[in-house]
């Protein structure tokens, strides 16, 4: 069973219709000694590789990091062209951290849902 409070990291994610990232918020920190917690680091790594990944292919990427162990970011939407693309990445990403969620169980809190408004 999941810890709760601030010994985890909770990841609320929103897809598109299609599967796609939309959205997702980060906040916490996995149990163990800041800067040094292989959790932290691996979902930290992801997130920003997966925003620098879509930056570089054009998407207009809305993100920040307002205090330490939050980070926010949205994608407000994108041409049907790089939908295949954008897939791609939310797959790779959501795989990599299930796969973290597992290797390191109760350390992280994943929840996604749909967003219904389409986003394009």
């Amino acid at each position: 069973m999941a810890k709760s409070g601030s010994d985890n990291i909770n990841l609320d994610i929103i897809l598109d219709s299609q599967g796609c990232l939309k959205r997702m918020k980060a906040k916490g920190h996995a149990e163990g000694e800041p800067g040094k917690n292989i959790p932290c680091a691996l979902v930290s790594s992801y997130l920003r590789t997966a925003a620098r990944l879509l930056e570089s292919r054009g998407f207009v990427v809305q993100g920040k990091a307002g205090a330490p162990g939050s980070y926010d970011l949205a994608l407000p939407g994108h041409d049907r062209s790089q939908t295949l693309y954008l897939k791609g990445v939310t797959d790779y990403l959501l795989k990599a951290l299930w796969d973290i969620r597992k290797d390191y169980p109760g350390n992280l809190n994943i929840t996604i849902e749909d967003d219904d408004s389409g986003g394009r």
